[in-house]
């Protein structure tokens, strides 16, 4: 331990006081990784100077007065595990003549995880809580109520464990209603059955109006505590006064102009005359996928799509419709979804609204290309790439188009840049270099078992030169010469260097090669590493970590291979933590190096996964009609599950 000081010369800003700091050093060559589970505290010590596994090492648990707790030695791969106990307050880690000092308890803070965009949330330092893993989900059965009606509650607790969610069984808690001006208005006790579900009813007394929360609330002794919010609106509403309607396509051709009518008529049968129409298109490029054909990739999301919005305004005679004409943008590939709203006021001042979703198509067709069957691949191997065409409505295109592939490598140039303070950022310049290009045809897909598929035939062989990222689009033309493509990234864990883009100095990516996996399957996690070293490598599930491992990282594109088991379900976490120690230092000054990274492996069982149909005997109702629905239940293996319940 040293105590280093600076002091400096007096200086009148300061009134003539010297002026200096102190800090506590620590000069050691223990690393230590830690983490906090629901029971447990979980060290993994190393060396700072090779980046190795530390065994042996005595680690002493300390309270806030400094006294014994707990003690434990690492094993051969670093690693220590101790019960937890929020009294905890300090580690003492020692091995040899070396000692290094570790601050833990409630002031502590963990590696950042929100720049991962994921679900990622710390255990606080205090007593363990049950709820801490558990979710709840509440909902009312409809949004909108009179004065003087009951609202209808029900609501799912699920317990998060290390074999998987579960149904939480005779928890109590209660339901809190807040109205529009914030106030608490209503509250009512619940408590979950055997399957984890409540209910329970609001009444609403006859002059509340607004919007109000339902707050659903789980606590426990240990401070614990679970909360779900949904919400509903209390309105004195009244039928409309008028029918109004819009009469448009829900599907425009590519060369269709998007046009709507509209009419109206009061319910009596009066012609609805001199009404003012104000009407606003807002529209901008979609995805599109085909229920048929879920194997495939369509028209993808774009991030940065802009809406495009035209409003206008008419008048209504009641004789002659409003024709609504308005410049929709151009497809450029990709379908249009436009929203049309359309409000009408009459003489009396009495407004409906009606509002029509439309989509318009790029082509006469979309394309579509195969998900593969792995996202990292290797060098020189090839990769077979199944294109269809199918038309707006999802049906396959009867005859083969020509179908361009193109090939791009992603490349990114970051360099070190001083900000404020003398911080060091990174900027990264990012560019997509072309180095491929083939030509096939689109494949007639054939009915199987009331499923779509191209029977092992293929468009074109693509093969990637070296490691690297790389988006390999795919380009079709109709016979007007109007464009459709569709796209997917691919990685290559090949031996090559490549420069990664990465967003600071401390997190890397982590990128798994299949968007789903089944139990028995194993994962393979492409490590967007800057250098070889040390990982510790953690399989995690809400607050506990479900099984860890030392692997050594070999260069910049490494994998990860996770076999997923049947406790993986429904999803798990992995976290890497790199380690280069400061012998492998490339740096000036030798310095050990970290990095970490999180991603998210979504784990099912097709199985178990229930496919509900719901369909009412008619789309229309008249006021007190019986409204009978037909409800069907099937699992994955397409059989009726033993025990359903519906609501």
């Amino acid at each position: 331990m040293v105590l280093f000081t600076i002091d400096g010369d007096p200086i009148s800003e300061a009134g003539q006081q010297r002026v200096g700091a102190q800090a506590l050093i620590q000069l050691t060559d223990i690393g230590v990784l830690w983490a906090r589970e629901s029971d447990k505290l979980r060290f993994s010590v190393f060396s700072l100077t090779t980046g190795l596994p530390v065994g042996s090492a005595a680690i002493h648990l300390l309270n806030s007065d400094l006294k014994p707790v707990a003690k434990i030695s690492s094993d051969e791969t670093g690693t220590a595990i101790v019960p937890f106990t929020p009294e905890i307050e300090w580690a003492e880690i020692s091995e040899q003549n070396d000692a290094y000092a570790l601050h833990l308890g409630s002031s502590t803070e963990g590696l950042p995880a929100a720049g991962f965009g994921l679900d990622i949330r710390y255990l606080s330092w205090e007593k363990h809580s049950d709820l801490a893993n558990a979710s709840c989900f509440i909902f009312t059965d409809r949004p909108l109520y009179r004065p003087g009606e009951t609202v209808h509650v029900k609501g799912l607790v699920r317990a998060l464990k290390q074999s998987g969610l579960a149904a939480a069984e005779g928890w109590k808690g209660s339901v809190v209603v807040t109205d529009a001006q914030g106030e608490s208005v209503y509250s009512a006790d619940i408590a979950t059955d055997r399957y984890g579900e409540f209910e329970t009813e609001i009444p609403l007394n006859e002059t509340s109006v607004g919007r109000s929360q339902l707050k659903a609330v789980f606590e426990d002794p240990n401070g614990g505590e679970l909360n779900s919010y949904s919400d509903f609106e209390v309105a004195n509403y009244q039928p409309n006064a008028f029918e109004l309607n819009v009469a448009m396509p829900k599907q425009l051709s590519p060369d269709a102009e998007a046009r709507a009518e509209v009419t109206a008529k009061y319910y009596f049968g009066a012609p609805l005359t001199q009404a003012k129409v104000r009407w606003t298109l807002q529209a901008a490029p979609i995805s599109f996928s085909a229920p048929d054909f879920s194997d495939y990739l369509f028209s993808q999301p774009d991030e940065q799509a802009k809406t495009t919005t035209v409003t206008g305004s008419a008048s209504y005679d009641g004789v002659h419709p409003v024709v609504i004409q308005p410049t929709m943008p151009a497809p450029n590939g990709k379908p249009i979804q436009g929203v049309l709203t359309v409000e009408m006021t009459d003489v009396n001042q009495q407004t409906v609204t009606e509002s029509r979703v439309f989509q318009k198509a790029p082509a006469a067709f979309y394309l579509g290309i195969a998900v593969p069957e792995t996202f990292v691949v290797h060098s020189g191997v090839p990769i077979p790439v199944q294109c269809v065409a199918v038309t707006p409505d999802g049906k396959p295109l009867d005859q083969a188009v020509d179908v361009q592939l193109e090939l791009f490598r992603k490349r990114s140039e970051t360099v070190r840049v001083k900000t404020a303070g003398k911080a060091v950022s990174f900027r990264t310049n990012s560019f997509d270099e072309k180095v491929g290009e083939w030509k096939g045809q689109t494949l007639q897909p054939v009915l199987k078992l009331a499923k779509w598929a191209t029977a092992g035939g293929k468009t074109a062989e693509v093969t990637l030169p070296a490691a690297g990222e790389y988006i390999l689009r795919a380009h079709a033309k109709d016979q007007d010469g109007r464009e459709t493509w569709t796209e997917y990234s691919l990685y290559d864990s090949g031996d090559e260097n490549v420069s990664w883009s990465f967003r600071n100095a401390a997190q890397i990516d982590l990128v798994p090669d299949k968007a789903e996996y089944h139990p028995g399957e194993t994962a393979k996690v492409l490590v967007k590493s800057p250098f070889t070293g040390e990982a510790i490598v953690d399989i995690a599930r809400g607050g506990d970590i479900l099984r860890s491992e030392r692997v050594k990282l070999e260069g910049n594109t490494p994998e990860l291979e996770i076999p997923i088991t049947a406790n993986d379900l429904p999803d798990v976490y992995v976290s890497a933590v790199l380690i280069r120690g400061a012998t492998d230092s490339t740096r000036k000054i030798k310095t050990p190096e970290f990095r970490y990274g999180f991603t998210k492996l979504a784990v099912s069982d097709p199985a178990t996964r229930l496919r509900i149909e719901i369909a009412p005997n008619q789309t229309t109702f008249e006021p007190d009609q019986p409204v009978e629905v037909k409800l069907e239940v099937k699992d994955g293996l397409g059989t009726t599950p033993f025990l359903a319940k519906s609501h």
